[in-house]
């Protein structure tokens, strides 16, 4: 039998400790999403926690979608924080396509990936 998988939102303090407040834990169905869901869950508490003087920072581990939080969460007044798994493939942006040029334009630039320190660039800003 599988086991039942929940989503749990808990507070941490600053002070130097284990100790958590759990805030939220839902079960997620099984056929669902768990981005969205993560999603939606956020979105439900930052609704019920109004107007903080500060927005609100969510930490997702690395099993947790970045850009799928992040678009997901468009227009709701939070942080968010999420892991990066160390096995991650990532590709730059194509290069600019050279005029009369014959094919399909390229969709990815060159690879990065987060484990191959040799696949990293120069930065392009501080």
């Amino acid at each position: 039998m599988a086991g039942w998988n929940y989503s749990w939102i808990a507070q941490l303090g600053w002070d130097k400790d284990s100790w958590t407040a759990p805030v939220d834990a839902a079960r997620i169905p099984p056929r669902e999403d768990a981005g969205r869901f993560t999603a939606a869950q956020l979105r439900a508490l930052v609704g019920r926690l109004g107007q903080a003087a500060q927005a609100p920072l969510f930490v997702g581990d690395g099993g947790y979608d970045p850009i799928g939080l992040t678009w997901d969460l468009q227009g709701v007044r939070a942080q968010l924080l999420v892991r990066i798994r160390s096995d991650r493939v990532m590709y730059r942006d194509p290069p600019t396509r050279t005029p009369n040029t014959a094919g399909r334009p390229r969709r990815h630039g060159t690879r990065f990936a987060c484990a191959e320190p040799a696949t990293g660039a120069t930065p392009t800003s501080s």
